[in-house]
């Protein structure tokens, strides 16, 4: 049975998704994630709930601070948490964060927040885009490639040293690092390190 996006939530999800080569790099981010969720997993600024379709649907939080993309990712994938603050009191296996560290303000209070829903040695999966592409991603938007508001609300681009040492800070080890897309994008996995 095919779903549809009431009117007033379709402009939420269209803006998050517009560009014509967006689907394509959502993909790629989930080819080079998906390898490394494991078990529970929490999706940080889930959006549209996609990455829920990797994981079997009892082992998968998602959770996002947009109400409007959040009735999307229900409305799209039913039977599947989606919240705005990850369950009280919950431990993940494998907290993802795809595409969505570039957007986040208070980074160290997040990458805190995670490591408390995040078991000892348990896996943080991130994909960013590479900070010395930011004027072709900005280019790219401008000419509708890839979506113009997620590239209005990038708030940084952080290379490996910067994110690596923010994540230690913050009580995690990497263990991955790799480029993709041409090196565009950038994935790491870190380890939750025990207290």
């Amino acid at each position: 049975m095919k779903r549809t996006i009431p009117r007033d939530m379709q402009s939420a999800a269209a803006a998050q998704t517009e560009g014509w080569i967006s689907p394509y790099l959502r993909r790629q981010r989930f080819e080079a994630a998906a390898p490394h969720l494991h078990d529970r997993v929490l999706d940080v600024g889930c959006g549209d709930g996609r990455l829920s379709n990797c994981v079997r649907a009892v082992l998968y939080v998602g959770v996002d601070s947009n109400p409007a993309v959040l009735q999307i990712a229900r409305s799209l994938h039913p039977g599947v948490r989606f919240d705005s603050q990850p369950p009280p009191d919950s431990v993940f296996d494998t907290v993802a964060c795809l595409a969505t560290v570039e957007h986040m303000r208070e980074l160290p209070t997040i990458l805190r927040t995670i490591w408390k829903h995040l078991r000892p040695h348990g896996t943080l999966v991130i994909t960013t885009p590479s900070p010395g592409f930011r004027w072709l991603h900005e280019l790219g938007a401008g000419l509708g490639f890839c979506s113009a508001e997620a590239a209005r609300d990038h708030h940084q681009f952080l290379g490996r040293d910067e994110l690596d040492r923010l994540c230690r800070e913050c009580g995690f080890r990497m263990t991955i690092y790799r480029t993709f897309l041409f090196g565009l994008n950038q994935l790491f996995v870190f380890e939750r390190l025990a207290d």
